[in-house]
């Protein structure tokens, strides 16, 4: 695969805004000199899968994709805009031909649509882009708030602790992961990527419980990924029952962008808690948790909880790679990557 081509496909997946879209690769590839030949734009368009309206088939998962239909007509606006402007370009017929049957298909009650977020490069895999097993398709909301919740979307520290996790994928290959507060499943689901030997994603609002349970399907997960709810003011007695009624049998908690409201720190810190004291060995299970700082006082307030909870942190710390690309900001990121703070959690000796 063209790893050129390869980019702008992730980006266009992930829905990443065109104001901020590095067209260019900093630099690295002018647009206008990777699609200087209508050949080459016939070919991004098959990759993006919009020649078929409507219906982009991404294999293996066999299930129609649809990506955002308002967003694929202002990318295609954009790719055209910029290819025009250097006249010594030849502009696809299929190109203009595209834009024109997704604006005339235009719907302006869009409430969801389809992302696709690509595993990055590990240290065994390091030449796979974006093989159709290395990527993970959900079924998002476009509004960052929906039915009430935030969970029906991919938020960013997620992403930050994928990249982690695929630069040492000896933190969840072979083990069994429980992952607090999915949301729409892509951290898990990565795992599963990644190699774990089970996944159980979890979460306490009602609305997300159904998304997760279709995008286990979206992405033929199999046995090997299960979803539950699992809602952190529950009682221990509570919490056990769900455990045990999902037969929950782990080495390893993971979660992201859990840390936004300060009600919900102590919960939480306690939820981990009580996770790992049920783990398969509590006294070597740890939870990696990430967490985009907004709020400092948000994130002490979370720490402290922690402690309080009897549990130890410590900062994530990436091992030195031996060989290969890092995938560090592998993914696009709305807001500074360097706010996701990644801890390092388990029960006080």
């Amino acid at each position: 695969m063209d790893d050129r081509l390869g980019r702008l496909e992730r980006l266009y997946w992930q829905n990443v805004r065109l104001q901020v879209l590095d067209w260019n690769d900093a630099g690295r590839m002018p647009l206008t000199e990777l699609l200087r030949e209508p050949e080459t734009q016939d070919a991004l368009l098959q990759r993006l899968g919009v020649l078929h309206l409507d219906i982009a088939v991404v294999e293996p998962h066999r299930q129609p994709v649809r990506a955002s239909r308002a967003y694929t007509i202002r990318f295609l606006k954009e790719l055209m805009r910029l290819l025009e402007d250097d006249h010594t370009v030849e502009v696809s017929e299929t190109l203009y031909e595209t834009l024109a049957l997704y604006i005339a298909a235009q719907s302006a009650d869009e409430k969801t649509c389809h992302r696709c977020y690509y595993l990055p490069p590990t240290p065994a895999a390091a030449a796979r882009i974006s093989a159709a097993s290395d990527r993970v398709v959900l079924c998002e909301e476009i509004p960052a708030i929906s039915q009430g919740t935030t969970g029906l979307r991919t938020w960013q520290a997620g992403l930050r602790l994928i990249e982690l996790f695929a630069s040492n994928p000896s933190a969840v290959a072979g083990k069994r992961v429980l992952e607090l507060g999915s949301g729409v499943g892509l951290l898990g689901l990565m795992c599963a990527k990644l190699g774990a030997a089970q996944v159980y994603l979890t979460d306490g609002d009602a609305p997300v419980l159904p998304r997760l349970a279709s995008n286990i399907l979206l992405n033929d997960a199999g046995a090997a990924v299960s979803a539950f709810k699992l809602d952190w003011e529950w009682t221990s007695a509570e919490m056990d029952a769900a455990l045990a009624d999902a037969h929950a049998d782990y080495d390893v908690v993971v979660g992201s962008d859990c840390v936004w409201s300060p009600d919900l720190t102590l919960p939480l810190a306690r939820t981990i808690a009580h996770a790992l004291r049920s783990s398969r060995n509590p006294a070597r299970a740890v939870c990696y948790m990430a967490s985009t700082v907004r709020r400092e006082a948000t994130f002490a307030l979370f720490q402290d909880n922690l402690a309080a909870c009897r549990l130890a942190t410590t900062p994530y710390a990436e091992p030195a790679r031996a060989s290969g690309p890092s995938p560090a900001l592998w993914f696009h990121y709305e807001e500074d990557a360097e706010r996701v703070e990644v801890l390092c959690i388990k029960l006080a000796e």
